[in-house]
């Protein structure tokens, strides 16, 4: 339901609906069909949506996280679960579920480079009683 339709119904004996509907903007038709939705029992398609998202939350979670709706769509039919792609992707949208995008690669060493390597002055002859800092004391 609206803000508008939803201030209307909480003003709703202590002003005429008409008139709120007027400085608001809504038609009175508007705010009553949307007063008889809500009352109104829900479609067989919002119980089957329900049912479904079940299916599309442990699908998700089982990925943790990581799929999307084409994924989950996947693994759904996988399990037998007959349903469109976009039917997924909206239920996925509507309850906030995205998946986690994979990183990219970032290369941190350039081996493959032109300039000096630096003199390896040590040549691996090193032990703890050889520290510097133990030396000091």
């Amino acid at each position: 339901m609206s803000d508008r339709y939803a201030a209307i119904q909480a003003h709703h004996g202590r002003f005429p609906v008409r008139l709120m509907c007027e400085l608001l903007e809504v038609s009175p038709s508007g705010y009553y069909d949307a007063m008889a939705r809500q009352r109104a029992s829900p479609t067989a398609r919002a119980v089957a949506d329900e049912g479904l998202l079940v299916n599309v939350l442990a699908a998700y979670r089982r990925s943790r996280g990581r799929y999307g709706a084409p994924r989950v769509h996947r693994e759904l039919g996988g399990q037998g679960i007959a349903v469109a792609r976009k039917r997924v992707a909206r239920l996925m949208r509507e309850d906030g579920l995205m998946g986690r995008r994979r990183r990219k690669f970032i290369r941190t060493t350039d081996s493959d480079h032109t300039d000096p390597i630096a003199p390896n002055f040590l040549g691996r002859r090193f032990s703890i009683t050889d520290h510097p800092v133990l030396d000091r004391a």
